[in-house]
């Protein structure tokens, strides 16, 4: 039987390979939608002056919203900077990347494949998602058996 995306895929993913940077994804079962956090920090002190890739120095936020249908979601990718921890003086600032995506399709309740393709910035790849702990393993199980 073929693998299909249900609620209980909602948790927290990462790549065991990449130190600093991991993914806390939300399926929404009744609209049909993902939504996917994946934050990303620098394990080790980079040169003053050096500038990042995506986001602040240092650390970086991605936001990545979009359908899904079977096994795979494709969301639009989004930039959120300007936050302060427990401060409202700096508010959201949320920027749609054009034209980029990430791919998203999973080959069980415990494993997936997340591609990502950000043009604008010449980054794109491909990284094998896992869950960071098992405790809706069983949901995500029983779901598919129904």
């Amino acid at each position: 039987d073929p693998f299909f995306i249900n609620a209980a895929i909602s948790d927290a993913w990462f790549f065991s390979d990449t130190n600093g940077q991991g993914f806390f994804i939300i399926v929404y079962e009744d609209s049909k939608s993902v939504f996917l956090a994946w934050f990303t920090f620098e394990t080790e002190d980079r040169q003053a002056g050096l500038s990042a890739n995506v986001g602040e120095p240092f650390h970086r936020w991605l936001i990545g919203q979009g359908p899904f249908d079977g096994d795979t979601a494709l969301l639009e990718v989004f930039l959120a900077s300007g936050m302060v921890f427990d401060s409202d003086e700096f508010p959201v600032d949320l920027v749609k990347y054009e034209d980029a995506i990430i791919k998203i399709v999973w080959t069980d309740c415990e494993t997936g494949l997340l591609e990502y393709n950000i043009p604008t910035l010449g980054l794109m790849g491909v990284i094998p998602i896992q869950r960071v702990a098992a405790d809706k393993v069983a949901a995500c199980e029983a779901a598919q058996a129904q």
